[in-house]
């Protein structure tokens, strides 16, 4: 999903929306709800532990660090799209 979000942004920039008057894909709308959805991607997996959280066999199965850094980073990206898309709502210009 990081990568669809990922090639949106790109595709966005290459095609200069924020210089066109009335673009023609809603590239802000798109973006968040692909981080939302990315989101809760992050989320179900945060709080779904396999094997209930029990060791199985010689696996332990905990959260790490990376798992909080990417619950984090799933709702920082949640908020800038949902700022973008505000800013975009009341006729600012995004930067």
């Amino acid at each position: 999903m990081s990568i669809v979000i990922l090639l949106e942004v790109l595709l966005a920039v290459s095609a200069g929306t924020t210089r066109q008057s009335a673009p023609t894909w809603p590239h802000t709308a798109i973006l968040l709800v692909m981080t939302v959805a990315n989101l809760l991607l992050v989320v179900a997996a945060f709080v779904n532990l396999p094997y209930g959280g029990t060791p199985a066999g010689y696996l332990t199965v905990t959260r790490g660090l990376g798992a909080y850094l990417g619950l984090v980073a799933g709702l920082i990206a949640c908020g800038g799209a949902l700022v973008v898309l505000v800013k975009g709502s009341q006729g600012e210009e995004p930067r």
